[in-house]
């Protein structure tokens, strides 16, 4: 369960779960995510950020494997 702060049709989507829904604050954030599209002709690019509320964060996240799919996808694109 997240807050969508910024949603830009075709080229940007920002949610965080540290917000719920009626931007009440969660007990335990985990992350902000950005996914940014460009268009490139008959191309598109994705483009993703994890924002992590702290390093242990970061490293939970990377153990569940987001780390190395996010770079095969790009490999792999």
């Amino acid at each position: 369960m997240g807050c969508y702060l910024e949603v830009i049709p075709n080229e940007r989507l920002v949610w965080t779960d540290a917000l719920l829904p009626g931007y009440r604050p969660s007990e335990n954030p985990f992350l902000t995510a950005i996914i940014s599209l460009e268009s490139q002709g008959q191309c598109d690019t994705l483009y993703g950020v994890a924002i992590h509320r702290d390093e242990a964060g970061r490293k939970r996240h990377e153990k569940m494997g987001f780390y190395e799919a996010g770079v095969r996808l790009s490999i792999s694109l």
